[in-house]
């Protein structure tokens, strides 16, 4: 299944990606599937986390005399019911646990240093490669999980062999979950060596950063009046409402009702009314694009429907029709399997994991057939050795890519390729180590370092 070459939409995430300006905005169903390292029951998701808290609310009614339930508001019965996770949002649910266990209480019910034990899944690696190659070097996520400073740090390699030391892998990434953090690495772009940074944002606070008191429980953003509270988080608010206006943000398997991020969204775009007139969204370098992990959402039709309207007149025009702009909304803005497989249906959706593996690969191919530019480095070398570096260059292209495509390298070549470590394999070995900020010693070997064509992404340089 190869990357359609005549996607528009791909290729405009990738001329962003290759200027820096592409920002991934990863959701909770990039990790939906995860696995613990040593709890096969436990299960990463908002639907789970909605019937452990229901439960929760259940037990306490049980066990409340008299009393006590006489003195709950009447809603409270409604939530504290076993079917409330049907009914309920996880904000509604979590604020009424808030209300009456506390915000540690709520994290302990909801297993959240568990959080921090999640084994990557294949789009977290991929996400990683990426970074190692500079292409992206910023990551904004709602996400509590580890995954992707796991999937960071695997990417090196284990140090035994060659691979580089675990303060070297850390000091090319920052993983950002307040103020300080923010303070510390927010404005970090290379390390020492000259590398890019990744810097992983991870605004509604982190699962690895609690477990070891290095952010409270309150500061696990989970309740409605959290959500709602962004203004006092002011460095993750004006991170956003920047990226918003700067750069182009992949939201990928994000849809939830977070008033936070839709809210600061919606008003940065709708800044653009009085400048943005008359010109093609699409084309625009801070054009969203959006990854809907099954149906897409109203949140995220709200978020495409709203930057096309910035662009081509208000809800208020008397021409204006908004079933046709909500469908041009969504066929400029999100992408489906369509738009990495000619021959798949048009509103078939795609999974994060297949999203992110087309896209490194679209990525590698770009960056392959710029070492065989005349004005490439790679051309400058073989110059030095042979008379006829083009030749060369040229039986290197025949043979890595299918002839009229722009993406597809041969899928013979991929058969060579090991596939990103995915938990559920029982072989090969587990990132037994935490994210970059516990800084433990990584004792177990890291999973192996997937390629495209045989050329793994680079390390950083040696001291």
């Amino acid at each position: 299944m190869a990357a359609d070459p005549d996607s528009k939409k791909l290729t405009r995430l990738l001329e962003r990606m290759f200027e820096g300006r592409l920002v991934p905005f990863a959701g909770a169903g990039i990790s939906l599937g995860a696995q613990h390292e040593s709890r096969c029951d436990f299960e990463p998701s908002t639907a789970a986390m909605k019937r452990a808290l229901a439960r929760a609310l259940h037990s306490m009614i049980e066990a409340s005399s008299p009393a006590v339930l006489d003195a709950l508001p009447e809603e409270m019965a409604d939530l504290a019911k076993p079917e409330a996770h049907c009914k309920y949002n996880l904000d509604r649910l979590a604020e009424a646990a808030h209300w009456l266990f506390g915000a540690a209480g709520v994290c302990t019910i909801l297993a959240i240093p568990a959080f921090a034990e999640l084994q990557p899944r294949p789009a977290h690696r991929y996400l990683a490669y990426l970074a190692r190659e500079g292409l992206i070097t910023e990551i904004i996520t709602t996400n509590y999980d580890c995954c992707i400073e796991r999937a960071f740090r695997d990417s090196f390699g284990p140090p035994a062999g060659g691979g580089v030391t675990q303060s070297q892998s850390d000091a090319a990434f920052k993983v950002i979950y307040d103020l300080d953090s923010y303070r510390r690495g927010g404005g970090l772009h290379q390390t020492g060596h000259g590398r890019p940074t990744l810097r992983l944002y991870k605004i509604n606070g982190c699962a690895w950063a609690y477990t070891y008191g290095r952010q409270a429980a309150g500061q696990i953003i989970l309740s409605e009046r959290q959500l709602q509270d962004f203004g006092a988080r002011r460095w993750a608010r004006d991170l956003l409402a920047d990226r918003v206006r700067t750069s182009a943000l992949l939201f990928c398997s994000f849809g939830s009702e977070e008033p936070q991020v839709r809210h600061t969204a919606l008003a940065i775009i709708d800044e653009f009314r009085d400048s943005a007139n008359g010109h093609d969204p699409g084309a625009l370098a801070n054009a969203p694009a959006i990854v809907p992990h099954k149906r897409v959402s109203f949140v995220q039709a709200q978020l495409a429907l709203a930057y096309h309207r910035a662009h081509y007149g208000s809800a208020n025009d008397v021409n204006y029709n908004d079933a046709e702009a909500l469908a041009a909304a969504l066929g400029e803005f999100v992408l489906t399997i369509s738009d990495i497989d000619e021959t798949a249906g048009p509103r078939e959706p795609i999974e994060a994991d297949l999203f992110f593996e087309r896209l490194y690969q679209a990525a590698m191919s770009r960056l392959i057939r710029r070492l065989l530019y005349r004005d490439g480095g790679f051309y400058a070398w073989l110059d030095t050795l042979t008379c006829r570096p083009g030749v060369w260059c040229e039986s290197i292209r025949a043979n890595l890519y299918n002839t009229g495509t722009e993406f597809g390298l041969k899928k013979t070549l991929f058969s060579l390729v090991k596939p990103p470590q995915d938990s559920s394999s029982a072989t090969g070995a587990q990132a037994g180590t935490g994210p970059q900020c516990c800084e433990k010693p990584q004792d177990s070997p890291a999973p192996p370092i997937a390629s495209v064509a045989g050329v793994a992404p680079r390390g950083p340089a040696r001291p």
